[in-house]
């Protein structure tokens, strides 16, 4: 038997027109080479055409074998690649095959912690690549590509050198200024890899159906002028200046939810994790008393009020809406988005809508913490910062801010 190795699907799982298996650790090579028919690997950076044989020695399938330096893998783990017919019988089978030839099997965020183990990639890297193959929008990919690359850890590198004993004044400003910046820009940065989560809510028949179907730009929810057609809490994801928001239509919310589905709404307000709600008004966009009572200590804070319908009413004034819009048409709709990039995701206002930066910066909530707690240490005693407390926190956020709990 030949020495353990490891092995993950690399490519997704299901019927497809190749499998693509990834295989690394010390006993990699003598177990593939004992697998195939040739019993012969390609030299690195080569790829062969083999078959692969089951544990009786009969032919599975015919495979192309290819041997990957670190540098070529997402991983940054040097590794022997394995591509078989798509079919999910044959991918089940293959990894069956592997296991018999002494493999272990790693999901994606297995691969990540050890290729973290061996040093392949630090903590910020890992993070990074997890986001990047989860991306949804491409300025989300092209950011998590930067990072994957180093961008932020070298950073954070250097501000782990800035802060060495001794350290002059010159350097201290440099650090600040360097951690100072890190910190304003995770606002934006955390927005790439943790969507904005908003619930489309308000009373029945103010639009809110039409409004979510004008993000996702095509008709999800059903739509007419009944009050209560939409029965369901429908989900989807759009992109705002190729920002991720997760969007949720409700049904018409009550103070107190009648059914399942208005408590999953509320509960969705609720949660942590849900940044805001847009709350919608039909004309004359006022406020009733059951639109206070339902957002009075509760949501105000994080609330857009949105005055809806504005084609059939376009000559009254604005009253309590914070933005007037027609989602049936699409006037004004640039105005909510310009709203919602400004009060959520960091947006400077009259920042032209084809530009956006993004720069290098903390993208998780951990990595994050462990700047701002970097630079309270360092700014906490002028004249004599906690240095030794700066470096451990930055190294917390360098080596030990993934996986997150």
């Amino acid at each position: 038997m030949s020495e353990a190795f490891l092995y993950h699907l690399a490519s997704p799982p299901g019927e497809g027109g190749i499998a693509v298996f990834e295989l690394f650790g010390p006993g990699a090579a003598e177990a593939l080479a004992a697998g195939l028919a040739g019993g012969r690997l390609p030299e690195p950076g080569r790829s062969c055409l083999d078959s692969l044989l089951d544990e009786a020695g009969e032919t599975l399938d015919e495979v192309v074998v290819g041997s990957q330096p670190a540098s070529s893998m997402w991983s940054g783990i040097e590794a022997f690649t394995l591509s078989v017919h798509g079919g999910s019988w044959l991918q089940d089978r293959t990894a069956r095959r592997l296991d018999s030839l002494g493999g272990e099997g790693l999901d994606r965020g297995g691969v990540l912690r050890h290729a973290l183990e061996l040093g392949a990639v630090d903590a910020v890297q890992a993070a990074a690549c997890e986001l990047l193959l989860d991306a949804r929008t491409d300025r989300s990919a092209k950011f998590f590509s930067r990072q994957r690359s180093g961008e932020l850890s070298k950073i954070l590198s250097q501000c782990v050198e800035l802060a060495e004993d001794p350290v002059d004044t010159a350097g201290l400003e440099k650090l600040e200024r360097l951690l100072r910046g890190l910190v304003e820009g995770s606002v934006r940065a955390r927005r790439l890899g943790e969507p904005l989560q908003l619930l489309i809510a308000g009373c029945a028949n103010t639009g809110k159906s039409t409004l979510f179907n004008r993000f996702m730009e095509k008709e999800r929810a059903a739509v007419s002028s009944q009050a209560g057609t939409t029965r369901d809490l429908l989900r989807g994801t759009a992109a705002i200046f190729d920002v991720p928001v997760e969007l949720a239509d409700s049904v018409g919310l009550r103070l107190e939810p009648e059914d399942t589905v208005e408590a999953e709404a509320l509960s969705l307000l609720a949660r942590k994790e849900a940044d805001g709600c847009l709350y919608l008004l039909a004309p004359p966009w006022r406020l009733t008393d059951g639109d206070r009572s339902f957002l009075a200590g509760r949501w105000d804070r994080k609330t857009v009020l949105v005055g809806n319908k504005l084609d059939g009413a376009p000559d009254l004034p604005s009253e309590d809406a914070d933005v007037l819009l027609s989602a049936l048409t699409g006037e004004g709709f640039d105005s909510l988005l310009e709203v919602i990039a400004q009060r959520w995701m960091g947006r400077d206002a009259g920042l032209p809508a084809g530009i956006y930066e993004d720069p290098t910066a903390p993208f998780t909530a951990s990595q994050a913490a462990s700047v701002e707690q970097a630079l309270s240490a360092l700014v906490k005693t002028p004249g004599t910062p906690l240095l030794d407390e700066v470096k451990r926190c930055l190294i917390i956020g360098l080596q030990y801010s993934w996986p997150q709990e």
